[in-house]
């Protein structure tokens, strides 16, 4: 029995999410179809992604990550991804709390560099 994505859609748990799958051409007439691989988990954004949708420098993005003042994954050894929530937590802290640079965090992220 073959599914297609909606009756797969159904069936997964509400935390995966499917990107849209694309048809490359492969110049013989033919077309090889890369499905993409289902999105497991909590909504993320490459460091890439958020320097353009949040600003500061990707460093800055890669330091708050290893001191880990932002939460996120490393899939493979040269791509770290970002959890939407934890960015928003601490762009709002920083934000609207005056004490949320304590000694603790300053310290965490000194050392990071």
């Amino acid at each position: 029995m073959k599914a297609n994505i909606e009756q797969v859609r159904q069936l997964a748990p509400s935390n995966v999410s499917f990107p849209k799958p694309q048809v490359i051409p492969r110049g013989d007439g033919s077309f090889t179809v890369n499905p993409g691989r289902p999105q497991i988990g909590r909504n993320t954004l490459t460091v890439p992604e958020v320097v353009r949708r949040f600003g500061a420098s990707a460093s800055t993005w890669y330091r708050l990550y290893e001191c880990g003042l932002v939460e996120g994954e490393r899939p493979s050894p040269r791509k770290i991804v970002l959890y939407v929530e934890s960015i928003e937590e601490h762009l709002n802290g920083t934000r609207t709390d005056p004490e949320y640079w304590s000694e603790e965090r300053r310290a965490r992220y000194r050392a990071a560099i």
